[in-house]
């Protein structure tokens, strides 16, 4: 319950009177896992999501719902997860100010901003409690996750044990 709690106290103080969230909005999804071959089994027998695996030329893979590519998937070398973790990814304006603003206040910055060959942009960090995050700056592409599909995404709650500092820091 306390969980639940803290999830409906971080989306009310998020919330304008509109109802709807200011800021970022998520643009992807990446899962990060020690055995991309295990992931894909269970996840194309769960949702029926095709997983095609990182190649020997790409550190990324894709995975797709009915063609459509809705998150990425990449091999983990044992430094960010145990095992498997979801990371949120947030589409910015601007990844490299994005990135300063979350270590000034109190986050971590894990990985420096890079610029992709498509022109996109991208750094991970952490919030002040460990939550991994990426932050995205897109190429102009618009690409954004599909919603209102079974088998994508709905909802992503962030478990913390300090709401304040959480709510300070989104």
């Amino acid at each position: 319950m306390a969980a639940a709690a803290a999830t409906l106290a971080v989306l009310a103080a998020c919330s304008t009177s509109s109802g709807r969230t200011p800021g970022p909005q998520f643009a992807w999804f990446d899962l990060v896992t020690a055995d991309v071959s295990a992931s894909a089994g269970f996840y194309e027998a769960l949702f029926g999501w095709e997983v095609i695996p990182p190649s020997s030329s790409n550190d990324f893979g894709s995975i797709k719902l009915a063609g459509t590519e809705i998150a990425g998937v990449s091999q983990d070398a044992g430094s960010q997860s145990n095992g498997a973790t979801w990371v949120a990814v947030l589409a910015v304006s601007d990844a490299d100010a994005a990135a300063r603003k979350a270590t000034d206040l109190g986050g971590t910055l894990v990985r420096e901003t890079e610029t992709f060959d498509d022109g996109s942009v991208a750094a991970v960090v952490t919030d002040p409690q460990g939550a991994l995050l990426a932050l995205y700056q897109d190429n102009g592409s618009g690409g954004r996750v599909p919603t209102n599909v079974e088998g994508s995404w709905v909802w992503t709650d962030l478990f913390t044990s300090d709401i304040g500092a959480t709510r300070d820091f989104y």
